[in-house]
């Protein structure tokens, strides 16, 4: 509306001008025809142009001539005093229009300048409102749709580990009949059906099921006594992969079968694999006495193949190893160290390297199975379970609290 109104004034002031200066052409056509008839009545004077006549009748056309001069010299006076007057009019007309069109002009622009930068100013403000509006909006979808995702993510990662736990609780069902009388019965299908759902497992990042997996599978391939390098294979893999994923059980598995490989070939190659996997082994279970008898008989079997001081170097490692289960403040150190040399007690293989052991340094050896036997005894007297009645009948059989446990009959049963 405000574009209309200037619009129209400015037609207006252009259409005032215009009749102004067409009045002005007028008037000056006729102040151009008075002079023409000026100099013709001063033509007509002129002597040579007269006739004579009677006085009567000269008399009386001077008269009409004085008559017609006079009429016309006042209408010439009248037309120069009207054009005067006119002009000064003009004068007086353009001067205060061109004052009040200047006047107004500048009031026109500085009309126009405040309706542009209202008008700008508005369409600025609309803009931000809008795009901030767009913007709040469209940042509430993403929330929306990420809320949304994280609960599809929630769901499916429930879903998928619920049905790993199912697959996996079968396959253990599977493995408990196969494990019946004490006897483990291979099955091809129960290993794949691991490895698979091993694979599944740690795929979707579902870990504590797949340490679970590493864990029964490095069991049941240990047990089977022929897949060996399997189980090797197998902890390796998972232990670059992720060492988390690996257990300090299974990785003992691998051990133990790096250390069956030692001692049936007595290469460097074999000992060096299973000294480093031992070094792994009691990072992921510290003070193991298991660990400490595995290396008590390695060192034992070199003892005996080398001579000079060499041997020196290696009983020394020895002692090394027994004073410092003998000087450990977990007394389960020195338990777990004897079960396990005990253990090879029965093994023709391990058994020479074993007796050797307790020949060579039997007062160690001494301290080492009474700080177990007190360590079975005061775990039986505080708990009563049957599983530190057992231990003791079998690695202290002549212990005073043996015997008390054996006539006892309070026995506490371990799930």
């Amino acid at each position: 509306m405000k574009k209309i109104l200037i619009v129209l004034l400015f037609l207006l002031i252009e259409q005032t001008i215009k009749a102004q200066t067409s009045e002005i052409n007028q008037l000056r056509a006729r102040i151009d025809s008075s002079e023409t008839t000026i100099r013709t009545l001063k033509n007509q004077l002129d002597t040579s142009q007269y006739t004579r006549i009677p006085n009567k009748d000269f008399d009386q056309i001077i008269d009409d001539k004085v008559l017609s001069r006079f009429v016309s010299i006042v209408g010439l006076l009248g037309t120069i005093l009207g054009l005067a007057g006119y002009a000064a009019a003009k004068s007086f007309i353009d001067r205060t229009t061109k004052g009040e069109g200047q006047k107004t002009k500048i009031e026109l622009e500085k009309l126009l300048k405040t309706y542009n930068d209202e008008f700008k100013s508005e369409v600025r403000l609309d803009y931000k409102t809008e795009i901030n509006k767009f913007r709040n909006e469209f940042e509430e979808y993403k929330l929306r749709v990420s809320e949304y995702d994280e609960r599809e993510k929630a769901d499916s990662i429930r879903r998928e580990r619920y049905m790993l736990e199912v697959r996996y609780d079968r396959l253990m069902e599977l493995g408990a009949e196969l494990r019946k009388d004490g006897i483990i019965r291979q099955d091809d299908n129960l290993e794949k059906d691991l490895k698979e759902l091993l694979r599944d497992a740690n795929s979707n990042l579902y870990h504590e099921i797949a340490r679970k997996i590493i864990d029964t599978l490095s069991t049941y391939l240990y047990n089977l006594g022929r897949k060996d390098n399997e189980l090797i294979q197998l902890i390796d893999e998972y232990e670059k992969k992720n060492p988390d994923l690996v257990s300090g059980d299974a990785y003992t598995n691998s051990v133990l079968v790096q250390f069956n490989s030692y001692f049936n070939a007595t290469l460097p190659q074999n000992r060096d694999k299973f000294l480093e996997s031992l070094i792994t082994l009691e990072k992921k279970i510290p003070d193991y006495g298991h660990a400490s008898a595995l290396r008590l008989e390695v060192f034992m079997l070199e003892y005996k193949i080398t001579c000079g001081e060499e041997k020196k170097k290696i009983k020394n490692q020895i002692l090394t190893i027994l004073n410092q289960v003998i000087s450990s403040y977990r007394s389960r150190l020195a338990y777990e160290t004897v079960d396990r040399l005990k253990l090879d007690l029965g093994s023709a293989a391990f058994a020479p390297n074993v007796r050797d052991l307790y020949q060579l340094f039997p007062e160690e050896m001494a301290k080492i199975e009474e700080k177990a036997r007190i360590y079975l005894e005061q775990q039986y007297e505080a708990t009563r379970h049957d599983f530190f009645k057992r231990k003791l009948q079998q690695l202290f059989p002549d212990s005073p609290q043996t015997k008390l446990a054996n006539t006892n009959g309070e026995v506490k049963e371990t799930a």
